[in-house]
């Protein structure tokens, strides 16, 4: 949408810029604010609750009139609209003035009856945008919602953060394309649009899909060239498969009736987020083919490149560079998790990519492996020299036995471990290289109900990994939208043995013993743990939770002592938060067992789900268990999601690694993964301070290339 809207605030300086692509995006604010509903909040997408065909799609507002939307405007039947302090503007379907349902973190739910869906007598809650504006926060609803406020006097008695009509209007004037199709039209008469639209739409859950209907005749009315969705050809090209769509001619007929029988309805596309992304590389790869050879017909037989239709490919001006482009770093956008091996090697992942350094973070090289293209590591482990990875979007696990210079696929046989974009494997304990213990994160809402972690033993006899699954004593959770399994191992805690811990979020912290026979479980705690670790020599656990800082447990004569341990209480010149940050990482510092670092993640880690109001900070603390109060404290605003703390080998001087703080010892050297230009941070004074990685090129992202010079430049 903002892409659309610099033609709008701009009349020249952008004919270079031939087409633009929407996926699903929302035009109006109404569609941005989500006032009919959204996809997400549908627990079951085996279940058509409604029964309108689409099983993904029961938690919608009932009030909207389909087939009613426009560019500014739908019928939404406003009669019942009501406010709350605490849940802001709301539908009271059933007229007690009140909204009933149940809160789940920072979301209200109003499906009272649990059947999957908004029934006659259940509410609807409206959402806003949540704004910084002058160091405040503002809510800004919708214009609909906020003018039938206005019209029933519920203005009167709302918070003052939330914005009134008139601010309102304004705010979204100026990120609403609904407003300014014309202006963009005229500005770039020359513009081509792609529409792209599945039959499991990715946010509005109307039956009539507004946001791809209004958007695609918007641009058609005014004489604009557009395609709803990519030619067949470009998406089995990309996909490398037969893919099941309509295969639509440009500027065809869209209307609110018809719009189902023209989406991608490909089972594969619609529910796999690795297939579904494919989407992005097939029509941007059209587009940019039919501007290069010039081709606007309607439909196309083949995919252009190559194809050197009616004669060849026109020479375009400019300069040209020989050679390839490689990756330099894992700079240039968020990183997502970080591990440093025995050896001192770095290994830091992004959404997309991993990437290595042997020279402690200096400079990096991408791990290219035909398994990791567009992906990247979520856990490691090492034993024995070996290093154990889990990998992204569910695709298993991955070895090295060099130190992270090849990778090969661990292929154990559990289907759910290894089929992708049902559950990740989040945590992993390295007993030997031929004994592991992993926990996974669920990425399906179906994976939510497993309720073991998995013991992996190589067989020699057999020549294949050997699996048990291990369930806890209590059933997972049901409805939870992630189920993330975080373990730590103590090969002989306070005199019981070999040791287990499991924090399962959002449940608890549990404790195996007993691992060389039949597991015996013990529940620890009763809240929602995130990671935890173990002081071995000390016989101490730490544990961060959701929404309570972390939890230092000790065990003696038979029964655990905890205390909560808030960072922040510690430090000087601390931030102050509205609510504890989700605590992402709790690691025992490898030369202090009363000093932990700890850290939070950014929405981008998907780790946990995160609050509204979620702020994140990362830091290093030191704690005095006999006199209860902090040694030092050191925190750092923004997110690290992961923190990897380096420590010496055999036979190296640990003095190099270890750094006295006010007469306590610690490590000297973390790294932890972060956000934008942060990337991935390094900190050499044992927390003190942080600061990028390494010299290189760091950005939000890359959005332009100047060409310099035919001469090479250093990066």
């Amino acid at each position: 949408v903002m892409a659309a809207m610099v033609f709008y605030r701009y009349k020249s300086g952008l004919e270079g810029v031939k087409y633009v692509v929407f996926y699903e995006s929302p035009a109006s604010n109404f569609l941005t604010t989500t006032d009919l509903g959204r996809i997400g909040e549908d627990k079951d997408w085996s279940v058509d609750a409604d029964g309108d065909g689409l099983p993904w799609n029961d938690i919608r507002n009932p009030e909207y009139v389909p087939g009613s939307a426009n560019e500014t405007w739908c019928e939404i039947d406003f009669s019942t609209l009501k406010y709350d302090k605490q849940v802001g503007f709301y539908l009271d379907r059933n007229g007690n003035g009140r909204p009933d349902g149940r809160r789940e973190k920072a979301l209200f739910l109003t499906d009272v009856n649990g059947n999957g869906m908004i029934d006659e007598d259940e509410d609807f809650v409206f959402r806003p945008w949540i704004v910084r504006i002058e160091g405040k926060n503002r809510l800004a609803y919708s214009v609909l919602v906020t003018k039938a406020a206005e019209e029933k006097g519920l203005l009167a008695s709302a918070d003052p953060a939330v914005m009134r009509l008139e601010e309102v209007e304004e705010f979204w004037y100026e990120r609403d394309m609904g407003y300014h199709y014309d202006e963009i039209v005229r500005n770039a008469p020359w513009l081509k649009v792609m529409q792209l639209g599945f039959l499991r739409e990715h946010m509005c859950p109307a039956p009539d899909y507004p946001n791809v209907v209004v958007n695609y005749n918007a641009f058609k009315k005014r004489g604009v060239w557009i395609r709803l969705n990519p030619d067949k050809c470009y998406l089995d090209y990309v996909l490398g498969r037969d893919v099941e769509t309509s295969d639509n001619d440009a500027n065809i007929e869209i209307t609110f009736e018809n719009i189902r029988d023209h989406l991608i309805s490909d089972s594969q596309m619609n529910l796999k987020r690795d297939q579904r992304k494919l989407i992005e590389l097939a029509s941007t790869a059209e587009m940019a083919d039919r501007v290069f050879y010039d081709n606007w017909e309607p439909n196309l037989d083949r995919v252009l490149a190559g194809a050197s239709l009616g004669g060849a490919p026109p020479k375009q001006p400019g300069a040209a560079v020989s050679g390839r482009w490689v990756n330099i770093g894992p700079d240039g956008g968020d990183n997502y998790f970080v591990f440093v091996t025995s050896k001192h090697t770095v290994i830091a992942a992004t959404g997309n990519s991993a990437f290595i350094s042997r020279d402690r973070a200096r400079s990096w090289r991408r791990i290219t492996e035909r398994n990791l293209v567009d992906i990247g590591f979520v856990s490691m482990a090492e034993a024995n020299g070996v290093l154990f990875a889990g990998v992204g979007r569910g695709r298993g696990l991955m070895v090295s036995e060099d130190d992270g210079k090849t990778w090969e696929p661990l292929r154990v046989g559990v289907e759910e471990l290894e089929k992708g974009e049902y559950c990740a494997v989040s945590s992993i304990v390295a007993l030997s290289d031929k004994h592991l213990i992993i926990g996974i994160m669920s990425l399906d809402p179906a994976a939510s109900s497993i309720n073991w972690v998995y013991e992996l033993k190589y067989s020699e006899a057999a020549g294949r990994w050997e699996v048990v699954k291990h369930e806890l004593p209590e059933e997972a959770p049901r409805g939870a939208k992630r189920v993330v399994f975080r373990l730590a191992y103590d090969e002989d805690f306070a005199g019981l043995g070999p040791t287990l811990f499991v924090s399962r979020y959002p449940t608890g912290l549990y404790m195996a013993i007993n691992l060389g026979g039949e597991w015996k479980w013990a529940k620890l705690l009763d809240k929602p743990t995130t990671d935890v670790a173990v002081a071995g020599d000390a016989d101490v656990v730490y544990v961060g939770t959701y929404d309570d800082w972390i939890y230092r447990g000790e065990y003696s004569g038979g029964s655990w002592t905890w205390i909560r341990l808030n960072p922040l209480e510690g430090a000087k010149g601390a931030p102050s938060l509205a609510r504890p940050p989700v605590i992402s990482e709790v690691e025992v510092d490898p030369y202090n067992p009363n000093r932990i670092w700890w850290g939070s993640p950014g929405r981008l880690v998907n780790l946990y789900p995160l609050p509204s109001d979620h702020r994140t900070v990362f830091g290093v603390a030191a704690w005095d268990p006999a006199s209860k109060r902090w040694l030092h404290s050191f925190v750092e605003d923004g997110w690290g999601a992961i923190i990897a703390v380096d420590r010496h080998g055999p036979g190296e001087d640990p003095s190099q690694y270890t750094v006295e703080i006010d007469g306590v010892v610690g490590a000297k050297v973390a790294y932890t993964c972060s956000y934008s230009f942060r990337s991935l941070l390094k900190t050499e004074d044992g927390g003190r301070s942080w600061k990028p990685s390494y010299e290189g090129l760091y950005g939000e992202c890359m959005n332009q290339i100047e060409f310099l010079s035919a001469e090479p430049h250093p990066h």
